[in-house]
């Protein structure tokens, strides 16, 4: 007898485990909680400059260091990002040519970064960009003297034409007066023939008598 009711309890015990397996899921289980999307990485300008340096797309670089130096105060790169804008303000292909803003870019990068790696480069190309800006300042005097010169010459050049043109009227005028002189002598010489030629005509008619 006792192993029998030993035997309805143990079966009793396993109906009613199975009765709650089915709950179990239910019972335990919680609401899944909907997920952040991550934001994505801040995008790394000093690459992206680097990219479009290479492309030959000064203008895209540029901007990109210029944000890089903008938000990184104090990043290990900087002397890099401001070497590689300054050659996009001094390369003579670059849209963005300017060779007193590459000069100025330079001699920050050789005054706050001593050690840098690039200053040697840096050096020397502020030297050349310096010797490029006295010939453009030297080119620029001789052509500011020679459109000077210019100027003078063509001023001059008018004064002689107006000159030439007074003279040429006064010739002509003279050559007029000439003429009319010349016109008005044969006109006496022709009225002097032809007051001679009238006192002959009168000398020959003959003379008719009275009857």
């Amino acid at each position: 007898m006792g192993h029998l009711r030993k035997l309805g309890r143990a079966f009793s015990t396993g109906l009613l485990s199975l009765a709650l397996v089915p709950l179990l899921p239910w019972s335990c289980q919680q609401a899944p909680s909907p997920r952040t999307p991550a934001a994505p990485p801040p995008p790394n300008y000093l690459e992206l400059g680097d990219r479009s340096f290479d492309a030959g797309d000064y203008p895209a670089a540029a901007e990109a260091y210029r944000v890089y130096l903008r938000d990184n105060p104090s990043a290990p790169n900087r002397d890099r990002a401001l070497f590689h804008l300054a050659l996009a303000h001094a390369l003579p292909g670059s849209p963005l040519n300017d060779p007193p803003q590459a000069g100025a870019l330079l001699r920050e990068l050789r005054e706050s970064y001593p050690q840098s790696p690039l200053r040697p480069q840096a050096d020397l190309l502020l030297q050349l960009n310096e010797e490029a800006e006295r010939l453009r300042l030297q080119l620029q005097n001789e052509d500011e003297r020679l459109r000077s010169e210019i100027a003078l010459r063509e001023d001059r050049i008018g004064a002689l034409s107006q000159e030439l043109e007074r003279l040429q009227q006064v010739a002509e005028m003279e050559k007029l007066r000439a003429d009319l002189a010349q016109r008005e002598e044969r006109i006496r010489q022709l009225t002097e023939e032809l007051e001679k030629l009238k006192q002959i005509d009168m000398q020959r008619r003959p003379t008719t008598t009275r009857p």
